[in-house]
């Protein structure tokens, strides 16, 4: 005898206490995964403004060796032509003495070029390694960027501390995870919490079944049987889950210790960040009013050497000091640049996919009253300030 039926069957199980709604595993392990897409997505986007801002601080910094070799060589010149003064004149008004002081001035200038010259060299081959570039590449840097930099002038950072750890815990993008994280860990200890309750389920079920024997394709509604009820599981052994409960409170709380140091970082990181970028921003002002000084000061003592009131020492001196403040003014206007983009990415407010962002006011956006009309920041204090005593500071 032979026979074919056809079943269908539905079968619920809903719980009520342990494993209910968000509390279910299966929409936890969703969760966790939606959050972890995030994560890596704000931590890609986190690399390209670093990557960026890396790419940008080399560039300038081989634009501030560009312009140090050319001061160097300039200084070289200049040194060559006072010596070939000198010897033009030792015959009967230059001391030898003189003349050999003079010489050996013009060959360390030499020396500092050569050796500014093999250090651009170097920069620019890892520099091409960076870009991914070959190093028999053909490289060549507009000097244009450096000098637009210097005529836009000292872009301000006019947030105080506190303002700038606000906008950092709301914008910046590795905070913002360490903060979700932190909010992972205290949804690991509701789970855990929740798996120690008791299992609570209404269950049910219905099947129909085909017409025996062999009609497989004719159902009768009235033939349904269904069923319902409750399912109770006390929690009486749940060391398993107890264990699982201690190692989340134990998470939870190293990454409560962990969350509290990445803020104080922070925190210490911005402060720091302003206080070097005013401490750039002194340097630069104090060096271009040194640099102004050493130029007058080689004028004088030229005019003074060739009309035999100063000596070959005191050319020397002037020189020095005049390459030397070329130089840091170049140094310190980088210095500041740098400065300032890595407290913008610090705090959040970097912003790469500008048009020349490096010239951009980034904070305008967070001042709490309206942005400047025109297009350029306003420069930020350039006024000589009085020095205050060592012990102004140690009382703070």
């Amino acid at each position: 005898r032979r026979s074919i039926i056809s079943v269908l069957s539905v079968n619920l199980s809903q719980p009520l206490l342990r494993g209910f709604g968000r509390n279910n595993p299966l929409v936890e392990n969703l969760t966790q995964a939606q959050r972890n897409v995030v994560y890596a997505v704000r931590n890609y986007s986190f690399f390209q403004d670093q990557f960026a801002l890396e790419i940008l601080n080399d560039h300038f910094a081989l634009l501030g060796q560009k312009d140090i070799m050319r001061n160097r060589y300039t200084n070289y010149l200049g040194r060559v032509q006072s010596t070939q003064r000198l010897e033009a004149r030792a015959a009967d008004r230059e001391r030898l003495a003189d003349v050999d002081q003079a010489r050996q001035a013009e060959l360390t200038a030499k020396n500092n070029y050569v050796n500014a010259v093999a250090l651009y060299r170097n920069m620019l081959d890892q520099f091409k390694i960076k870009l991914g570039l070959p190093v028999s590449e053909k490289l060549a840097l507009d000097d244009q960027e450096l000098d637009e930099l210097e005529q836009n002038g000292l872009v301000p950072a006019r947030l105080d501390p506190a303002a700038a750890y606000r906008v950092a815990t709301a914008k910046q993008l590795q905070i913002l995870n360490a903060i979700d994280q932190f909010e992972d860990k205290k949804r690991k200890v509701r789970l855990a919490a929740n798996q120690l309750q008791a299992d609570l389920n209404v269950v049910g079920g219905a099947d129909l079944a085909s017409q025996a024997p062999t009609d497989y394709a004719r159902f009768d509604p009235d033939q349904v049987r269904a069923n319902v009820g409750l399912q109770l599981n006390l929690p009486i052994d749940r060391l398993p889950e107890r264990n699982l409960y201690r190692s989340a409170l134990i998470a939870f709380e190293a990454e409560l210790r962990t969350l509290t140091l990445t803020l104080d970082n922070l925190k210490e990181s911005i402060e720091q960040g302003l206080r070097t970028l005013e401490q750039r921003r002194q340097n630069y002002e104090i060096q271009k009013n040194a640099l102004e000084l050493a130029n007058r000061r080689v004028d004088s003592t030229t005019l003074l050497l060739e009309a035999g009131r100063a000596e070959v020492r005191d050319l020397v001196d002037a020189q020095d000091s005049q390459i030397s403040s070329q130089n840091a003014v170049t140094a310190s206007l980088v210095d500041y640049q740098q400065t300032r983009l890595q407290l913008l990415l610090d705090i959040g407010a970097l912003d790469t996919e500008v048009p020349k962002f490096w010239l951009k006011d980034n904070l305008a956006a967070y001042l709490p009253g309206p942005a400047p009309a025109s297009g350029k920041p306003p420069p930020p204090d350039s006024g000589e300030q009085s020095v205050l005593p060592p012990d102004q500071y140690f009382s703070e």
